[in-house]
């Protein structure tokens, strides 16, 4: 591995470390790693990133999906929702901000598959 990888590496796990994720975004102070961040991302998905540098970027948690990790996680907290509640539609006016947070999501959900309909 190039000293250039290992130095962009370890930045990342110091983001890491700090932050408790790797998804760097586009504001961050340090622009480098949140260019370096979207190049992998690129990289990936267009099959032109080097296999080690895959492995060592999976081997420190890197989420090469963050949208549809989100996706996941929220539509987990619907189920969740469910659940305890016997319906999936939460409330966008609850006092609770996550319901609340959830609630606009599922609204967003709905709006996206009616529009694709």
């Amino acid at each position: 591995m190039s000293k250039i990888w290992q130095n962009n590496l370890i930045k990342l796990l110091q983001f890491k470390a700090e932050f408790g994720h790797t998804n760097v975004p586009k504001s961050y102070a340090d622009k480098r790693l949140a260019r370096l961040v979207t190049t992998l991302r690129q990289q990936k998905r267009y099959r032109t990133l080097k296999p080690e540098r895959e492995l060592a970027l999976h081997q420190i948690g890197f989420d090469f999906e963050p949208l549809q990790t989100q996706w996941l996680v929220n539509y987990n907290k619907v189920i969740d929702f469910y659940r305890l509640n016997g319906h999936a539609s939460p409330s966008r006016r609850s006092e609770n901000e996550h319901e609340r947070a959830l609630g606009d999501w599922v609204h967003r959900m709905h709006k996206l598959v009616r529009k694709q309909e």
